[in-house]
């Protein structure tokens, strides 16, 4: 697989009514990764939440460790590597295919589809089992003797 790469920062800031206004509260990031062929490709985004909040300065002179270390905490290489290799094994359409002239007619559901089930199988109403009453007929005694 190829190395994973930054495509989305996107940091947002506490509200003017906060007493941190201004200061970054969150950064969105979003990765991607490609095959080595470049036939597959993955996406993958997430907040990283700043408690207590983060000055935009300190943010940009620490963006690229403080995104390495949130996709290394998430597992986003093992994620997308996952993805990628789920997707090289999905059918795949035809390049160019030019459907032909089709004209539809009139046809009645086939036993057995989703319109023409077989035996539809209807779940029967759950009967609620009674309540179970304890009978006492005397008190504990919990005194020590």
């Amino acid at each position: 697989m190829s190395e994973i790469k930054l495509v989305r920062c996107e940091p947002k800031v506490c509200p003017p009514s906060c007493e941190e206004a201004g200061q970054v509260a969150e950064l969105v990031i979003g990765c991607t990764m490609e095959s080595e062929d470049g036939k597959n490709s993955a996406y993958i985004d997430g907040i990283k939440q700043f408690d207590p909040c983060i000055t935009v300065e300190y943010l940009n002179d620490n963006l690229s460790d403080i995104c390495s270390q949130y996709i290394a905490n998430q597992g986003w290489e093992k994620s997308l590597t996952s993805q990628i290799e789920a997707q090289a094994k999905q059918n795949v359409g035809i390049e160019n295919y030019q459907m032909p002239e089709v004209i539809l007619v009139d046809k009645e559901p086939e036993e057995g589809s989703p319109a023409n089930p077989t035996n539809p199988d209807l779940p029967e109403p759950e009967q609620t089992p009674e309540p179970v009453v304890d009978d006492v007929d005397e008190e504990e005694d919990t005194s020590e003797e």
